[in-house]
């Protein structure tokens, strides 16, 4: 849970909430999305000037599972082909007196949690900020991230489970492998370059959800449904219960791993991308 008041995020969602429900356009909600991230935390926020306020190292046979905590951040977490996780923060040098940046492990759990002094205004709070992570290549048991405001992405990572919480802002995944949480109250969800080898729970409560998978799958049973946007499935040999223009509900094969995407006001769309 987070430990304060988000302002940010707060604005956040009503921008986009206010841009779904006044265009009914995905294209619209993504575009004030981006444009809001980057003119309050992105490249055109603060000085331009970035300065780094730490890095920290970790042995790879350490730690079986991450947690990831921040207020408001750009968040990258890739695969390296070292035997140690590296960890660095990036921030504006304007606002670089705000944060405090801890890193330990407790019990084999990897624990990054940057804290941001609370500001009266926005105009306060703004300023680039980067949470760089790079991990070795192994599966681990648990990668949890909790994002009150702005992007998360990940690209190359493989956990059994992995839980992504944004606030407000944008889940981004790349060829990540493993059982997923995604859940974004404001913002987008787009998963792409992964075989549907695990379940995946995705839900927005407002923006829009894209599933891009690296083939179609053998085995599996789909749930897609917005209340306000449309829903598609761009895959081979399904069979439809439910085939409406909002909801798809169908089973590939003898069914299986599990793919839900939810939307409370956006677009939904799953298919296949070589």
């Amino acid at each position: 849970m987070m430990r304060k008041n988000h302002q940010i995020a707060k604005l956040f969602a009503v921008a986009v909430l206010a841009a779904a429900l006044t265009t009914g356009c995905g294209s619209k909600v993504k575009s004030v999305t981006d444009k809001f991230e980057n003119s309050v935390i992105g490249e055109d926020s603060g000085s331009g000037k970035l300065v780094s306020l730490g890095k920290k190292s970790f042995g790879q046979g350490e730690f079986d599972k991450l947690l990831i905590r921040t207020d408001a951040m750009e968040i990258e977490i890739a695969e390296n082909s070292g035997n140690f996780a590296e960890v660095e923060l990036l921030v504006d040098d304007n606002i670089a007196n705000q944060f405090t940046f801890d890193g330990d492990i407790r019990s084999r759990e990897l624990n990054i949690d940057v804290k941001e002094k609370s500001k009266l205004s926005v105009k306060d709070q703004t300023g680039q900020r980067k949470l760089r992570i790079s991990l070795p290549d192994k599966t681990y048991r648990q990668l949890t991230v909790r994002n009150a405001f702005g992007v998360v992405q990940a690209s190359d990572v493989k956990a059994e489970l992995i839980e992504v919480k944004v606030d407000a802002g944008a889940i981004r995944l790349n060829g990540v492998s493993g059982k997923m949480d995604l859940k974004t109250s404001a913002g987008e969800v787009t998963v792409e370059g992964i075989r549907l080898d695990y379940d995946l729970n995705a839900k927005a409560d407002v923006g829009n959800v894209t599933v891009h998978l690296s083939e179609s799958p053998s085995n599996a049973e789909v749930r897609l449904e917005s209340e306000v946007g449309k829903a598609a499935a761009d895959l081979e040999r399904i069979e439809y219960s439910v085939n409406k223009s909002n909801k798809k509900v169908g089973t590939i094969g003898s069914g299986g791993v599990r793919l839900s995407v939810n939307s409370s006001v956006g677009e939904i769309l799953v298919d296949v991308q070589s």
